[in-house]
């Protein structure tokens, strides 16, 4: 029981960490930034940096109905807010 809520929680730092740096204007670590056809480079790294960030509220959701819940409704709510965010990011990505 304490594996996948510590898996989900390790994820959910790692996905918050890669947003964070982005945000925060780290951008070495990028390699298609600069092959990126945007106007404004800072609010394109914001957006990419809160789209990782964002991403990483699922795992964190999924572990916390696996504590409450049970396996099937933490499963559910990981493919079910992944589809989610990803249609939110790619909605607003243009």
């Amino acid at each position: 029981m304490a594996v996948y809520t510590a898996t989900m929680l390790s994820l959910t730092a790692g996905f918050v960490l890669a947003g964070l740096l982005p945000y925060c204007g780290q951008t070495g670590w990028l390699r298609s930034f600069n092959r990126a056809a945007v106007k404004d480079r800072a609010a394109y790294v914001r957006y990419l940096g809160k789209s990782v960030a964002a991403l990483g509220i699922v795992p964190l959701l999924s572990g916390l109905a696996y504590r409450c819940a049970g396996a099937l409704p933490a499963v559910a709510a990981f493919v079910a807010g992944l589809l989610v965010a990803m249609a939110i990011i790619v909605k607003n990505a243009s």
